[in-house]
């Protein structure tokens, strides 16, 4: 699996938007490799100026043996408190850009989330969106603020270090060569191998993930219909396909661990051996072989994280071609395009509107022209799939018409941006979601300036004032995503207030009535008959009373260009206003 460098180009932007950041990160990663280079080099005169009197320094020659073995000692600790202050510096400002790039990635990433299609919405599950947005980002943020940082570290350290041996001695040089070459093939070897395992991994993962959420989200479902052993059976089954795939990744880790340490003490003993013949010949002094040693040390250094380094970049790399994935899928119109509504919508229009899938020979819209007009109720009618929905999706702008138009007050909706044409609109869908916060929170989602007196009001309309001042946070009390303090018919009518508290102009529903009792129709009936007064209404409904509060009641005909039904279609027998305000059915 690869990332396209489209891809990388998207990822390195986070990096170039801190490009003094980055460079001064790498500034200090540099300087601390050369203070690192800088240590064992006391140590070595220590040995041949002042213990084996072989050569040292013109500059401490006038000291005595003593005065030079401080001075040394004493650089040692300078250049030791050097490079621990320096790396320090490095790893702060490296984190700095890390957060960073995961704070932005995440935020165009949420957006892109925003703008999902509805297909691509139903092909995803919501559990590997949400590690997408979340663990995989991180990843992604640690492979190129992290890992490739350490990995260039470790590669520019080599290369110094291979520089300074074949200084010292070219026999010891060549054999650090050598060492660094196999090395090196052995990473290129099992890293390929390692990104396929982690990318294999990530994927079932995902699936454990999806799984798990579901699993919370339906969890009084699975508990009323005693499907525990059932949803356990399923968790364990994508658990243990990941468990499987984990330990294949930890035992390719683990051979190319030990490869690596193979190598690492064969490298050692050769150049030991072959410092040790230069020594006794004469041809290095015993304070350059140190070095020398420190040095190969140094090079072997990232060994011990070459495992880790190896693992990381792959499961970056599985990661990072799963966030590629999202930011390349379908998405609806972006929201912030085009000219800004400034306008309170009065008028939705369609003109001659179509709609069909690209998977369906039939539209599901064809021909539709009506106008939603302030102060009326448009009832929409008609059985399933006859397009009320997507209806609704193309007036909220979350689809585009695939023929004819919709104008609000005159404008195109093509010509406008979706986002402030979306500020207009009051929803309150059938499957509607409640955030999890207070019931201040919920009520203002939309409105958060709204005033205590405006909130009580509203509360008051929908006859749930009575009910939150008895509770003993009141507006604080805090509330769950599935609205468990509140009744069905409760947890309607407050839906209803965070809509009627938004102000807007255009106030749609569906099937707001759906499995509620007679009390709360009774009570959301009445707010709408208010609301209609000074608000666009648009309700999706089969409900005679809401037939009966509409001006005007669309049916599938409509749809279709009002033509007539076909053979045998449910629509023959909805129910249509008469002129004198009754309900009647047609045929």
């Amino acid at each position: 699996m690869k990332t396209s460098p489209r891809s990388l180009s998207r990822f390195s932007t986070y990096l170039t938007e801190q490009l003094r950041s980055v460079v001064t990160a790498y500034a200090a990663t540099v300087l601390g490799i050369g203070v690192t280079l800088m240590l064992p080099w006391p140590l070595k005169f220590i040995i041949d100026s002042v213990l084996t009197d072989q050569g040292g320094l013109s500059i401490l020659a006038p000291l005595g043996n003593g005065q030079q073995l401080l001075v040394l000692a004493a650089s040692i600790g300078v250049l030791a408190t050097a490079a621990a202050l320096v790396q320090s510096t490095e790893k702060v400002m490296h984190a700095r850009v890390r957060e960073r790039f995961n704070y932005r990635l995440r935020d165009d990433l949420m957006q892109t989330v925003h703008r999902l299609s509805r297909e691509m919405r139903q092909s995803e599950m919501s559990g590997e969106l949400t590690m997408r947005l979340v663990s995989d980002t991180q990843r992604v943020s640690r492979l190129f603020c992290k890992t490739i940082p350490i990995a260039a570290k470790h590669m520019l350290t080599a290369i110094a270090t291979l520089g300074s041996i074949i200084v010292i001695s070219r026999p010891i040089g060549f054999a650090a060569l050598v060492v660094a070459a196999v090395l090196t093939a052995l990473v290129v070897s099992f890293g390929p191998r390692l990104a396929r395992v982690a990318a294999a991994r990530r994927g079932l993962e995902g699936r454990v993930s999806a799984h798990t959420q579901e699993t919370i989200n339906g969890i009084e479902h699975i508990q009323a219909m005693a499907l525990e052993e059932q949803s356990r059976n399923e968790y364990l089954k994508a658990a243990g396909a990941s468990l499987k795939a984990g330990v294949d990744e930890v035992r390719m880790a683990v051979r190319l661990e030990r490869n690596s340490q193979i190598i690492a003490g064969l490298s050692l003993a050769l150049v030991a051996g072959i410092g040790g013949i230069a020594v006794i010949n004469g041809a290095m002094l015993l304070g350059e072989l140190t070095v020398c040693l420190s040095y190969i040390a140094l090079l072997l250094k990232p060994i011990e994280k070459i495992n880790e380094l190896a693992i990381s970049i792959g499961r970056g790399v599985a990661r990072a071609n799963r966030v590629s994935d999202l930011f390349a899928a379908d998405t609806t119109p972006d929201s912030r395009t085009g000219t800004v509504l400034t306008e309170r919508v009065d008028r939705i229009d369609c003109v001659n509107l179509g709609f069909h899938y690209p998977d369906s020979d039939d539209p599901i819209l064809s021909g539709l022209n009506h106008s939603f007009r302030r102060g009326e109720c448009t009832s929409i009618a008609g059985p399933s799939g006859c397009g009320k929905s997507t209806l609704l999706r193309l007036i909220l702008g979350l689809q585009s018409p695939t023929s004819g138009a919709l104008q609000v007050n005159g404008k195109n909706y093509g010509d406008l941006q979706r986002g402030s044409l979306r500020t207009q609109f009051a929803v309150l869908l059938q499957d509607a979601h409640l955030f999890a916060g207070s019931i201040r929170d919920i009520v203002t989602e939309a409105n958060p300036i709204a005033s205590d007196s405006a909130i009580w009001d509203v509360l008051n309309d929908v006859y749930l004032l009575q009910d939150i001042e008895a509770l003993p946070l009141g507006l604080e009390t805090p509330i769950d995503e599935a609205g468990a303090r509140f009744s069905g018919g409760q947890k309607a009518r407050l839906l209803l207030a965070r809509a009627l508290l938004s102000e807007r102009p255009v106030l749609l529903l569906d099937e707001p009535f759906a499995n509620l009792d007679d009390d709360s129709r009774r009570i959301i009936l009445a707010c709408l008959a208010e609301a209609k007064k000074h608000r666009i209404l648009i309700i999706v409904t089969h409900e005679r009373a809401l037939l009966g509060l509409a001006d005007h009641v669309l049916t599938a005909g409509d749809f279709r260009g009002a033509q007539e039904p076909a053979s045998g279609d449910k629509s023959e027998t909805l129910p249509r206003l008469s002129e004198s305000g009754d309900l009647e059915v047609f045929a």
